[in-house]
């Protein structure tokens, strides 16, 4: 079984599910996946605080104590692109803490800005504006 077939059972499931051998590595992805829905949130914080507990009474206190009901779909938050980050962190000489912070607030007006300052040319962008332009010689 999957992190995601588990947490479908724990959210509106009728059966406890068996325990595969590798639910001890499953068990963070579960609790990262249980964190995404504001009711199961403090259910997977309990389970974070406890990490020396078996997995039989991890999956039960999931199963046993998660409200069962459908749940809308969640996305899993994705990281920011890193081609962002690189480029902010080169041209403002920022860690990447500090990156991601300006990320925040930047425009994409001057993310644009920063990519055009920050392009060093090449093949690949000599193509790219060939392309746009409409102008090909062959």
């Amino acid at each position: 079984m999957t992190p995601f077939d588990y947490i479908k059972i724990y959210m509106n499931g009728h059966e406890c599910p068996e325990i595969t051998k590798d639910y001890g590595a499953l068990r963070f992805i579960i609790n990262r996946g249980m964190s995404l829905y504001p009711d199961a949130l403090f259910l997977a914080n309990d389970m974070n605080m406890n990490p020396g507990i078996t997995n039989e009474m991890h999956r039960d206190f999931l199963f046993y104590a998660t409200r069962k009901y459908k749940r809308p779909f969640a996305k899993w938050p994705k990281d920011v692109a890193e081609e962002d980050l690189k480029a902010v962190q080169e041209y403002y000489g920022y860690n990447q803490r500090k990156a991601r912070q300006a990320l925040a607030i930047l425009t994409e007006d001057e993310l644009m800005h920063i990519r055009t300052v920050l392009d060093k040319g090449g093949l690949k962008n000599e193509r790219a504006s060939r392309d746009a332009s409409g102008s090909d010689a062959e």
